[in-house]
């Protein structure tokens, strides 16, 4: 009795380990990506150090948390859907349990079929499309593409052949009387081959891939964003986060152009409307004309009268400039008696 519950725990242990070996080795492997973006405090720079105060203009920041959501927001991450077309995808029909497994481990494509049921790959079979254009009625709706020693055939969800066509050329096909179109770039594997198609709506997809991004700040106002994400496909995963980072950093320096460009012309309109109202403060053209008239001999500006100090001031720095626009002495003057003659000057009568 006691052998026989030995051999019981023995077969159960074994059979517990072998599943968990065959779980590991056939389960899905999980990878993560992530990449690093730093956010900078942008300043005038030349701009602000020439205008001082003013240079508070171009000052443009945003804390780390305001970019984290521009990171997640549906303007970039929608963009990065829609410049990678994830809302297409585009998977082999493989052998049950352990088809995937097999595919990772092949190098070149498989003969389809598994147990008389044709389609199954389990290679390295794969699909490119270019496009695939479906009204809104038919997205999520699962379409089949099979191999053919020409091009493929197309077939709805059903089985209902929907065309065929050839690698690098449109196929416009219908079905429940709407039109779509498919356009396959590059297709490897071999005829009989199966893959399956669908195009999901694009609001989802983002929403979805918004959910599955992990984002936050790497260190305590450090100024350094990480975002992380995780998937079965490291190749994918790593071209969404660099997709996201690209196009992040873009409309970020599109963002501060605009709002620097903001600020000149707001500093413009500015610098106009002090020039203006200088130009308010100055005296009229008509007194300004009276104040720089020529004077006769003897005659005194109208401003003389109540400042006859800086009056006696202007006379003299007249005299000098008078001096000093009279020609040179003639030559017959010897160069000694010129340096040794006293200047008078030449002031008005009525300034003395």
């Amino acid at each position: 009795m006691v052998l026989d519950s030995r051999w019981l725990i023995a077969s159960v242990t074994a059979v517990v380990i072998a599943l968990g070996v065959a779980y590991a080795l056939l389960s899905t492997p999980i990878y993560q990506a992530n990449t690093l973006i730093q956010v900078e405090e942008s300043k005038g720079g030349g701009a602000g150090s020439l205008l001082g105060d003013a240079s508070s203009l171009f000052e443009i920041r945003s804390p780390a948390s305001a970019e984290m959501e521009i990171l997640r927001s549906r303007l970039v991450v929608g963009q990065a859907v829609q410049n990678l077309q994830l809302d297409l995808s585009v998977t082999p029909k493989y052998i049950p349990a352990i088809g995937r497994w097999l595919a990772r481990q092949a190098t070149e494509p498989s003969n389809p079929g598994f147990l008389g049921l044709g389609g199954y790959v389990s290679g390295n079979e794969s699909l490119k499309v270019a496009s695939l254009d479906v009204p809104t009625a038919m997205e999520g709706q699962r379409f089949t593409l099979v191999l053919t020693a020409h091009g493929f055939e197309l077939l709805s969800f059903a089985g209902v052949s929907l065309g065929q066509g050839s690698v690098g050329q449109p196929l416009d096909f219908a079905m429940d009387g709407q039109k779509g179109r498919l356009l396959v770039a590059a297709a490897v594997g071999k005829p009989g081959a199966v893959f399956y198609l669908v195009r999901s709506s694009r609001l989802g997809v983002t929403e979805g891939l918004q959910g599955s991004l992990s984002i936050a700040e790497q260190g305590r106002q450090s100024g350094v964003i990480r975002a992380s994400m995780e998937g079965s496909d490291p190749t994918r995963i790593a071209r969404v986060l660099n997709e996201i980072g690209a196009l992040y950093v873009r409309q970020n320096v599109e963002r501060k152009a605009a709002e620097a460009e903001k600020s000149l012309g707001f500093l413009g309109t500015f610098c106009r409307s002090c020039a203006i109202s200088s130009k308010s403060l100055k005296p009229s053209s008509t007194s300004f004309a009276t104040a720089t008239a020529p004077l006769t001999s003897g005659q005194k500006p109208s401003w003389c009268s109540s400042n006859p100090s800086s009056c006696k001031l202007a006379c003299l720095s007249c005299s000098k400039s008078a001096r000093s626009s009279k020609p040179a002495s003639p030559p017959s003057i010897p160069a000694s008696r010129q340096l040794t003659r006293k200047s008078k000057a030449l002031m008005p009568s009525w300034a003395h």
